[in-house]
């Protein structure tokens, strides 16, 4: 995954995530295994892009 690609694809730029540069790749070992891991591991994922990117909001509407 090259996140430059998906940047200069036509129309893209009208994507917040894109804009911002949001844009998180997970590894494929979650999402693609066997069975309801794929789902418990992929949520876990997911949950720790979230609270890293409104960590990343708090701080910065907290700083000077």
């Amino acid at each position: 995954f090259r996140v430059e690609e998906l940047q200069a694809r036509p129309g893209w730029n009208s994507v917040s995530a894109v804009r911002h540069h949001e844009i998180h790749e997970m590894d494929s070992s979650i999402i693609l295994q066997p069975g309801p891991a794929a789902l418990s591991d992929g949520i876990a994922a997911i949950r720790e892009i979230i609270a890293q990117w409104q960590a990343k909001k708090t701080s910065a509407t907290i700083s000077p």
